[in-house]
């Protein structure tokens, strides 16, 4: 049975652990190579963590959002791979619990139920990037390692909602090789959308 408690309680449960969090700075990233794995399929989490330990990351697994809470009160990580389903809860409450521990933490959302609203959601919560399943390691492996956030994800915690919407389409459309129509069934949506999306300016 999955744990399902409001997103509130998540908060109370966080300042019961801990009181005096204290903010990594940015340039603590380069030394620290700690990266969390929350993922509830165990052959994809032990892919992963195999691929990334190979790459040089001090890898810790974690199967559920709700467990991994209290791990990242304790000792948040410079990175971090967070499964999406949308029936289980915790994966948007724990990127942005992250993203309020250590600003500077990358974590990537990877979800198998890939649509606009839990892109939009997971963006303006703080993650660093937004994926669909299945993954490829080294694709993932040089975003974390990526020099800065990709170029049609900056600023998320200032965007609009339309405009992560509209920088979302334009980075699976990239993602997609410029294809409309894989776009249009990895959004599912219709291609005349996506087509209308794509010649729009990016709004405020």
């Amino acid at each position: 049975m999955s744990h399902s408690p409001p997103s509130d309680l998540l908060v109370e449960h966080s300042r019961a652990i801990c009181d005096d969090d204290t903010p990594m700075r940015e340039d603590d990233l380069a030394a620290d190579r700690s990266l969390l794995i929350v993922d509830s399929e165990a052959l994809s989490q032990r892919r992963l963590a195999n691929a990334m330990r190979a790459h040089g990351f001090d890898v810790t697994c974690i199967v559920t959002a709700w467990d991994a809470v209290e791990h990242i009160r304790k000792m948040p990580p410079a990175y971090a791979i967070i499964e999406l389903r949308p029936e289980k809860w915790g994966g948007i409450e724990l990127v942005a619990e992250l993203s309020r521990l250590r600003p500077t933490t990358r974590a990537i959302v990877c979800t198998a139920f890939d649509n606009l609203t839990t892109a939009v959601l997971s963006i303006k919560a703080g993650a660093f990037d937004y994926l669909p399943k299945p993954v490829d390691e080294r694709h993932l492996y040089r975003i974390l390692s990526a020099p800065s956030r990709p170029a049609v994800l900056h600023s998320p915690e200032t965007m609009s909602i339309h405009r992560v919407k509209w920088e979302r389409i334009h980075r699976v459309y990239e993602l997609c090789g410029r294809n409309v129509s894989d776009t249009a069934r990895r959004l599912r949506m219709s291609r005349r959308s996506i087509q209308r999306m794509l010649y729009k300016r990016s709004p405020k």
